[in-house]
């Protein structure tokens, strides 16, 4: 019998057994300790968050008009302290990463038919990016993605004495399987000064930027990561940056609800080579840097609101509106003759929306959870703009799971009426040089339903079906509907 064994039963040598016996010690330390380090870490982490947080104010781009993801909303948060290192020395690092995917379901022409070059017969088609024959006509046509990268780098102003001044510096990155939409490009994307003045109650913003996300806060229930529903596009049409252009903006608060925002700058293209406003503003201007390219004018634009914060037991309203004039030349759609302009062109618009109700109206967070209804209205003349008349009803639901109460179901309705001056120019091209049926559609209208998830700090997913008729604003045959499949991964780092 070896030395450790017993009748009938297997011992392990006695340094066996204690090592046995230390190391069922150790996994008992472990396991007590794991357990005492779940709170902790949650502790640890609820730190990390609210410093972040702290940063938000003074380091945060500004000038939007819809609310900037916290620092503490991030993929790498304040990863080995970088964040909130830069922080000690007055800058503030984010970027926001939208990508989006769409592709029609149904089965239609994927490209415009070679019989129905309208615009090639009006004019050459100097691009393949232009809505002629043998091209993608509209987003989803064929299946499409693009993807816009943003990192920003600001600088805290109060550092050299300017209380509540900040510098924002910005790289437009861009990606797109169809230029025809967005062009592939690295460029500026914002290099501006913001301050207050008159205690508070102005804000000041000077430089290059985009006013996309600085006017009407077309996006729905203002969160910058729902990226579907809106087709509003008259602002575009009439020279509203995409892109970044010089220019300045000033909003007075009148009090803590009122408020009138102006802006002056210089306006996108709005007559380049290949009709679509976005491209043509890249194509003259591929940096972003000149600061008054060919086919521009200046853009004014004057928005009056009316805003309050949800609060508990008091739903939130936003109602705005206002007047856009661009100085620009612009084509005289009631002619013939392409090469006729008018110059100048205008348009209004009119936002509202209201919350219905609050599903959790005891509590400050949770005042803004609950449904929502919302309606617009965009115009412009027709005899200057594509598309004379926009109309958008929405109804959206922030937070519809007590487990996820940053996520949003939304649906959208809206209908845009077409230039009768640009209908009309594509019938008779579309009788006259090729005897078919008429060319151009009086109208278009579109319905989508989506689902915005917030899946983790800094990452967004939204997945949505949108039905249109007439996606692409001219008649050919078998053009048909589209039902797009719709999705996006939104990442903020």
């Amino acid at each position: 019998m070896h030395k450790g064994q017993t009748m009938g039963v297997s011992s392990p040598p006695i340094h066996h057994r204690w090592r046995r016996a230390k190391h069922l010690g150790l996994r008992k330390a472990l396991c007590a300790a794991s357990l005492m380090s779940a709170p902790v870490a949650a502790q640890e982490a609820d730190s990390t968050a609210a410093q972040l947080r702290a940063l938000d104010v003074k380091l945060l781009p500004k000038g939007w008009d819809i609310p900037y993801p916290s620092f503490s909303d991030t993929l790498t948060g304040d990863l080995a302290g970088y964040r909130t290192t830069l922080a000690q020395y007055g800058f503030g690092l984010i970027t926001l990463g939208p990508s989006v995917f769409a592709g029609n379901v149904l089965n239609t022409p994927r490209t415009l038919p070679a019989q129905y070059n309208f615009f090639g017969t009006i004019a050459p088609c100097v691009s393949k990016f232009s809505p002629c024959a043998g091209n993608q006509v509209y987003f989803g046509q064929q299946a499409s993605g693009v993807g816009i990268w943003a990192p920003t780098l600001t600088y805290d102003l109060s550092r050299l004495g300017v209380p509540d001044g900040q510098i924002v510096f910005t790289l437009a990155i861009l990606a797109s399987s169809w230029e025809g939409y967005l062009p592939n490009a690295v460029e500026l994307g914002n290099l501006t000064w913001w301050q207050t003045a008159f205690d508070k109650r102005m804000e000041i913003e000077v430089g290059y930027m985009s006013n996309a996300y600085r006017y009407m806060g077309t996006q729905i229930g203002g969160n910058f990561a729902n990226t579907f529903g809106p087709g509003a596009s008259i602002n575009i049409l009439l020279g509203e940056s995409y892109l970044a252009t010089p220019g300045a903006n000033f909003t007075f608060h009148l009090n803590e609800t009122l408020y009138d925002k102006f802006g002056v700058q210089v306006s996108g293209v709005v007559r380049g080579k290949t009709s679509n406003p976005i491209f043509d503003e890249h194509y003259e201007n591929p940096t972003a840097v000149a600061f008054a390219p060919q086919n521009t004018g200046t853009f004014f634009i004057d928005e009056v609101g009316y805003k309050t914060k949800p609060q508990p037991g008091s739903p939130s309203t936003w109602i705005r509106g206002g007047f856009m004039y661009n100085t620009a030349v612009f084509t005289d759609l009631r002619s013939s003759d392409p090469n006729a302009t008018i110059k100048g062109n205008e348009g209004v618009f009119f936002l509202a929306d209201r919350q219905l109700w609050q599903q959790d109206p005891t509590s400050s967070y949770g005042a803004g959870r609950g449904i929502y209804a919302g309606f617009t209205y965009m115009g412009a003349p027709a005899k200057t703009t594509p598309i004379s008349d926009y109309y958008e009803g929405r109804a959206y639901w922030v937070g519809p799971f007590d487990s996820r109460p940053n996520d949003m179901l939304s649906f959208v309705y809206f209908h845009q009426d077409y230039s009768k001056y640009l209908t009309a120019s594509l019938n008779a091209l579309n009788v006259t040089s090729m005897g078919t049926a008429p060319g151009g559609f009086d109208f278009a209208n579109s319905y989508s339903i989506s689902y915005l998830g917030h899946l983790a700090p800094g990452l967004y997913a939204q997945i949505g079906l949108s039905y249109t008729d007439h996606p692409a604003g001219v008649n050919y045959k078998n053009e048909g509907s589209a039902l797009l499949i719709q999705g996006s991964i939104t990442t903020v780092f």
